[in-house]
C-alpha cells in the first residue's frame, strides 16, 4: 500500500467518524428537545354548568294557568325540567307574561 493510498484511507475513516458523530448529535438533540414538556401557553375550560355561563344555569317557564283568589293573581308557570313555580300579584287586573327565564 503506498503512502498516497494510506492517507486517502485515513481521510475517508476521518470523514465517516465525522459524519457518524454529526448524525448523533443530531439524534441526541432531537431527542432532547422532543422530550421536554410544551412551551406554549395552556386553554382553560369552564364547565357548562357554572354560575359563569347563565345558558346553563336558566331555563324557559311558560305559562300554564292563571288563577284569582280573593283579589290576588297567581300566576302558574311550567319550566322546561317539569318544575312548577308560582308567582302572586296583589293587583286582580295585572296580567301574567307568557314567558320567562327562571333559574333551574
Amino acid at each position: 500500500m503506498t503512502l498516497k493510498q494510506t492517507a486517502k484511507i485515513s481521510r475517508v475513516i476521518a470523514m465517516t467518524a465525522m459524519l457518524a458523530m454529526a448524525c448523533v448529535g443530531a439524534i441526541g438533540l432531537t431527542a432532547v428537545i422532543s422530550s421536554h414538556d410544551a412551551m406554549a401557553a395552556a386553554k382553560t375550560y369552564k364547565s357548562k354548568g357554572s354560575l359563569e355561563n347563565t345558558r346553563h344555569v336558566l331555563e324557559k317557564c311558560r305559562l300554564k294557568a292563571v288563577e284569582v283568589v280573593d283579589g290576588v293573581t297567581m300566576c302558574v308557570y311550567r319550566s322546561q325540567t317539569g318544575r312548577r313555580v308560582t308567582l302572586t300579584n296583589d293587583d286582580p287586573s295585572a296580567g301574567c307574561q307568557k314567558q320567562f327565564q327562571c333559574k333551574r
